[in-house]
């Protein structure tokens, strides 16, 4: 959670999604996301839990989906830009496709 302090700053000059829902959405995420993933940190998310996370979201509602990977999207953006992403190169730019895909509701699959 201490990377949603840290978050804060750094969305005001660079977040395209209003900031409160954005932390909103982030911080109902991270326990679900320990859950599903036997607690893998959020700062090196795997992209197969995080796709079918979203085409869950997407059968049900899929402008909930669309929302939810543009606020992820911005938060792997952050860790990345400030040195916070643990997950490798390959990891990040397979979780940018998956968010990518999720927020134009596209193929989501890794």
């Amino acid at each position: 959670m201490g990377s949603l302090v840290a978050l804060v700053p750094w969305h005001r000059e660079h977040g395209a999604v209003p900031e409160l829902s954005v932390l909103i959405l982030l911080t109902a995420f991270f326990p679900v996301y320990a859950e599903f993933s036997g607690g893998a940190p959020v700062t090196a998310m795997d992209p197969g839990p995080i796709a079918a996370i979203v085409e869950e979201l997407n059968k049900r509602d899929a402008a909930v989906g669309s929302f939810f990977c543009a606020c992820l999207f911005e938060y792997v953006h952050f860790l990345r830009h400030t040195g916070r992403w643990s997950g490798g190169e390959e990891r990040y730019r397979n979780l940018l496709r998956v968010l990518h895909r999720g927020v134009f509701q596209e193929n989501i699959s890794p």
